[in-house]
């Protein structure tokens, strides 16, 4: 009866190896075997394997389900299975998409009421994966794979995790945890492609890492894309911001006696359907107002700027064409003066702006009462003469920064706010939503 039980795990596992890894694997011993110390405790204990075929009960037959009717709709988005507490498992995804894996097993650990043994197994399972503990997570999904532990959802999550398979697909989630891997598995798929050099495809799978980031149902704190952010910089410094980089322009030669100003008016000459600042020129090109001279040709950057703020989220993201180039943390209105939402256009911008407050003296720039830092860029509804009274500025507060602290308007860090001024042309569009 032994050998019948050996013999059966064996084949077990040999078909979850091809299952799950695209080809056979060795019989593996207990769960928590494997050579190395893996990344992530693992610490769920292996289940005893199920009976040989010849102690098992035939199973009782089964009801063919019923016919879906035609007015069902089949492409509907699956329903969420009941879980045993909602936000944990929000919070569980967002340590996962934000590459915390430690502390994700260990709120799940510490979980009240515990979580069923086999769901904890298959989180540790996944977090090894994406650690980068690939041998002993294998070992642990033939196993589940074995006692039919795995939903076809899980095997899809852990192939992706494992880099056997693509990203889960965006939307039609059923689980907070399918889109926690999605995005953990997009940020290492951007990595990649950066390090190879493939700057497009990195520069798009930021772009969706951070889109995605503001539809996720999880708080997002201003320190948690720190490691995006920095890879979003890396990547553009050598693409949108890199005159070599392979993106839509056209060029003008430099004349005598021109500066940036004048080329951006004769830039605008030639295509009066763009919007274009002396601080984008500049950027895109690697050169400043004072290093520019006859003969120096320039590239003008022909897709459409853009920028979209998350009220609720705390962010702010600056695009060129598809793909986003900026993302930085900022603070919104405070309770009983939000942020208003809409889409508007740039409007006036000034450096240094002086604070004319309702009903009191103005405030001059760098007065400590000035709580609007070093640069203003005002907001102005389409169509319209004058700005509102709302922009994006700076601050004397930045520890405000990723909270509703301002009196309405959108503060950012000043380094930030200085940088988007030059680099956000008059009569560009932006949407700004809760």
């Amino acid at each position: 009866m032994r050998i019948l039980v050996v013999l059966a795990l064996t084949a077990a596992l040999a078909w979850a190896g091809f299952r799950l890894f695209g080809g056979p694997v060795d019989a593996v011993g207990p769960i928590d075997g494997g050579s190395g110390t893996p990344a992530i405790d693992r610490g769920a204990e292996p289940v005893t394997p199920p009976p040989s075929n010849a102690e098992q009960q035939p199973a009782p037959a089964v009801e063919a389900p019923p016919a879906v009717s035609e007015d069902v709709n089949p492409f509907a988005a699956p329903q969420a299975a009941p879980f045993e507490d909602p936000e944990l498992w929000v919070e569980l995804a967002a340590y996962v998409a934000h590459g915390r894996f430690p502390e994700a097993l260990a709120q799940a650990r510490s979980a009240e009421p515990a979580l069923p043994a086999d769901r904890l197994e298959v989180l540790s399972c996944l977090l090894e994966a994406l650690a980068g503990d690939a041998d002993v997570a294998r070992d642990r999904a033939a196993a589940l794979f074995a006692r039919d532990a795995l939903a076809d959802r899980e095997v899809t999550l852990l192939q992706a995790a494992l880099g056997t398979g693509p990203p889960p697909a965006p939307g039609r989630h059923v689980d907070p945890l399918d889109l926690g891997v999605e995005l953990a598995t997009v940020y290492r798929s951007a990595q990649e492609a950066a390090a190879r050099g493939r700057l497009e495809e990195a520069a798009g799978a930021l772009t969706r890492l951070f889109r995605s980031e503001l539809d996720a149902p999880w708080d997002t704190r201003p320190t948690d894309l720190d490691h995006w952010t920095a890879l979003l910089r890396d990547v553009q410094r050598r693409y949108r911001w890199d005159p070599r980089g392979e993106w839509p322009s056209f060029d003008l030669t430099v004349q005598s006696g021109e500066g940036l100003t004048m080329v951006r008016k004769r830039a605008l000459a030639q295509r009066p359907d763009l919007n274009l600042s002396t601080g984008l020129i500049a950027r895109v090109n690697g050169v400043d107002g004072s290093s520019i001279h006859p003969g120096d040709v320039l590239r003008i950057p022909t897709e459409p700027v853009t920028v979209f703020v998350d009220v609720s989220k705390h962010w702010l993201l600056y695009s060129i064409g598809p793909h986003v180039v900026e993302a930085w943390p900022v603070g919104t209105g405070a309770h009983g003066s939000e942020t208003i939402t809409g889409t508007f256009v740039v409007g006036d911008k000034q450096e240094n702006p002086t604070w004319w407050p309702k009903g009191r003296p103005p405030v001059l720039p760098h007065d400590p009462e000035n709580p609007l830092g070093t640069r203003w860029i005002g907001w102005r509804e389409e169509g319209a003469e004058r700005d509102t009274s709302y922009g994006f500025h700076g601050t004397r507060e930045p520890e405000t920064i990723g909270f509703d602290a301002s009196e309405g308007c959108v503060r950012m860090r000043n380094g930030d706010v200085e940088v988007l001024f030059e680099i956000l042309p008059v009569g560009s569009r932006f949407t700004v939503r809760d």
